[in-house]
């Protein structure tokens, strides 16, 4: 068993890309990062250390990838991702062996803990999947149990967890916000659909309002606006914005929004924010009451909500989301380990 380092054969990039289509069982398949994702991942140019590799069996044959990487926000901590591994014993016993290379790798500069899985900033896919439910859905991540398994073997602990709930019905949403929205309305304010007309006007205003609101998000990391567009951009355009809105304030000014849309035949609360100077005016309950009108009237055989990928230290929002009784919460987890 060895590490081979993308670094000395570039030209199998895009044997990497692709390595989830030959190691995951098809099941597993449906939810890896898309190769052409993997590719942009490899080659943005963040200003830490990073490397990507190859696990190699003993006949030659790859069964599995990782990349390592430093924090852009803490020069002693170091992050792992794009992970897939072969679910055969053989392949997680071969890793097993594989990791004290990996650790040499982290202290070769310096890094005292590992945290995984994330790359660079949170707009990027991270966490793993860590309930036991078998109902799994593409807006959320769901590596193979084996990757959880495999770093627990490996003495990795339970950083932070993270929960969506999947609502049967509306639950509370079926009227949440009625009251705040329409003191909204009475007040000037204005919420208008994200519109794929305008759309780069409308991605550098959540960009901005992203960069001022997401601050204190665990793990947040600025990035620049051109490579905030190039992610956005295209997942937009398969998506229906409409359930989408942005908030002005009576001047015209963006103050918020809510990311809202349909998949998986559910109503997907994504994202929600207001600009501090704004916050306490009931401003989040007015938008989600808004995307739920909206969702009621364009897609009313969908009734199931889910609020998406809370951190569980979120106060607020945890509260909301824990409102509704029938409810299904699935879990997410960042792993994280102390090297000597």
């Amino acid at each position: 068993m060895r590490l081979i380092s993308l670094n000395d054969y570039p030209q199998w990039k895009n044997v990497f890309c692709n390595l989830t289509n030959r190691v995951l069982s098809e099941a597993d398949r449906s939810y890896a990062i898309k190769p052409e994702y993997v590719d942009k991942i490899l080659g943005l140019n963040f200003p830490v250390p990073s490397e990507a590799f190859f696990f190699e069996d003993l006949t030659g044959e790859f069964f599995g990838r990782i990349l390592l990487q430093g924090s852009v926000l803490d020069p002693e901590v170091g992050h792992w991702g794009l992970f897939c591994l072969s679910s055969q014993p053989k392949h997680k016993e071969g890793f097993i062996k594989l990791w004290p290379e990996i650790e040499a790798w982290f202290k070769t500069f310096g890094i005292k803990k590992i945290i995984g899985p994330y790359l660079y900033t949170t707009f990027f896919p991270y966490r793993l999947r860590s309930d036991d439910f078998s109902e799994k859905f593409s807006w959320e991540p769901n590596q193979p149990k084996v990757d959880l398994e495999v770093f627990k073997a490996l003495n990795f602990e339970t950083h932070q967890t993270y929960f969506s709930n999947i609502i049967k019905g509306y639950g509370v949403f079926e009227t949440k916000g009625t009251r705040e929205y329409d003191e909204a309305l009475k007040a000037g304010f204005k919420l208008r659909e994200i519109s794929k007309d305008q759309m780069e006007e409308d991605i550098k205003i959540l960009y901005e309002l992203s960069m001022k609101t997401f601050t204190d998000n665990y793990l947040f990391a600025p990035i620049p606006y051109e490579l905030f567009k190039s992610i956005y951009v295209p997942s937009f355009q398969g998506l229906d914005l409409r359930m989408s809105c942005i908030v002005e304030d009576p001047q015209g000014k963006p103050v918020g929004f809510n990311f809202t849309f349909i998949m998986d035949d559910q109503i997907v609360i994504k994202s929600v924010c207001v600009i501090d100077e704004y916050r306490g005016k009931g401003l989040l309950n007015a938008t989600f009451r808004w995307s739920m009108l909206q969702a009621m009237k364009l897609y009313p055989q969908v009734k199931k909500v889910a609020t998406a990928l809370i951190h569980e230290d979120n106060t607020a929002t945890k509260h909301v989301a824990n409102q509704s009784q029938d409810r299904q919460r699935h879990e997410y987890v960042l792993l994280s380990k102390e090297i000597l």
